[in-house]
């Protein structure tokens, strides 16, 4: 009965999972579970199914990341040369994955955000048990979004051009959307829908499967049409550059990371900047998230530029502040409650670029 349980994601797993577990100890945990099914100790099978389960998880999740360096270092070669922000999760997740973590306040609230926006939340529902391997969302031309009712400044995410590349771990296929395609673009049927991520008026959001585990979503026409032109001849001028120092900062390790580069032509029209108290002369941010939620961010700043969420009561007793070397900042937050996550994880998010109005 146990073994019946398995779904077909689960034996996929096993599959991927043999690549970085010894074959030997699957094989002795499979016959240990089958052994105990046999005898009816169903005790004993319920606790080595539930080992089983685990280690396999692990296992899958390890053989992901691998292979999901190299689809996140494509993505940063087609995203747009002046891509401000980029944001990877290279921890899968199910879509419907809720909790009150760091780890998964981030994936669930600004990850999945373009998701969740599009066809009026439908898709982000038919998807719900679909697993994300990996997601790479890049982001620009941060702004104030449009007036929503009687002339006042809405209530959610920033207004922003970007596109978010969702890598899952079975293949998507034209009737995921339950209806036909709305247009072409370079040859490839896209959806159109309306959506927003705040309470403003909603925009025109579009998607496209650009392979059968990859759907892409954007927010901008213009955005999504480089992006979809530069995934079939990647040019040399990728977005962030490898030379910047940026990437020195942040591990790529991590189950979630993101990289800022402010940049010098915006720093008087980007609300993100003009809204928030940074020192001047920030040149970049880097944030990084392990899979027990632990958050470390540096900023490149000729001052403490973590005053105020070290300081905060949301934080106090969790979140501390150095100097690493001249002129990089390093924010920590360790084992903290949920106050102190969500307003750490609403900080740095802001400091990204995605900045919530009241």
């Amino acid at each position: 009965m146990i073994l019946k349980t398995m779904s077909i994601p689960f034996i996929a797993g096993i599959l991927l999972a043999q690549q970085s577990v010894g074959r030997v100890d699957l094989l002795k945990q499979v016959d240990e579970l089958q052994s105990a099914v046999e005898a009816g100790d169903w005790k004993a099978a319920k606790q080595r199914s539930q080992e089983l389960r685990e280690n396999l998880r692990a296992a899958r999740t390890e053989a992901f990341r691998s292979a999901n360096s190299e689809l996140t270092e494509s993505v940063l070669n087609w995203l747009p040369p002046d891509t401000e922000t980029v944001i990877v999760a290279q921890e899968p997740f199910p879509l419907a994955a809720r909790g009150s973590g760091s780890l998964r306040m981030a994936q669930g609230g600004y990850v999945t955000g373009l998701m969740r926006a599009v066809e009026e939340g439908k898709l982000a529902r038919l998807l719900s048990d679909n697993l994300i391997r990996l997601a790479v969302v890049g982001a620009r031309q941060f702004a104030i979004p449009a007036s929503g009712t009687g002339n006042r400044i809405p209530f959610g995410i920033i207004a922003y051009q970007g596109c978010a590349a969702y890598f899952f771990d079975r293949p998507l296929s034209d009737s995921t959307f339950q209806r036909s395609a709305d247009e072409l673009m370079m040859g490839r049927p896209v959806w159109m829908s309306k959506g927003s991520q705040n309470e403003g008026p909603s925009k025109d959001m579009f998607s496209v499967i650009l392979k059968p585990e990859l759907l892409l979503i954007c927010n901008d026409r213009s955005f999504m049409s480089e992006t979809i032109a530069r995934s079939t001849a990647p040019a040399s001028n990728r977005a962030l550059p490898v030379n910047l120092l940026e990437w020195k900062m942040v591990d790529r390790s991590s189950s979630l990371r993101a990289i800022r580069h402010y940049r010098a032509d915006r720093v008087r029209v980007d609300p993100s900047r003009t809204m928030i108290r940074l020192p001047d002369g920030v040149a970049g941010l880097t944030l990084e998230i392990n899979a027990s939620g632990h958050i470390k961010a540096r900023m490149l700043s000729p001052s403490d530029p973590w005053q105020d969420v070290v300081s905060s009561p949301d934080s106090a007793r969790h979140a501390t502040s150095r100097e690493t070397t001249k002129g990089t900042w390093e924010l920590s937050i360790g084992d903290a409650n949920f106050e102190t996550t969500q307003f750490a994880v609403f900080a740095i998010m802001a400091m990204l670029g995605l900045v919530f109005f009241i």
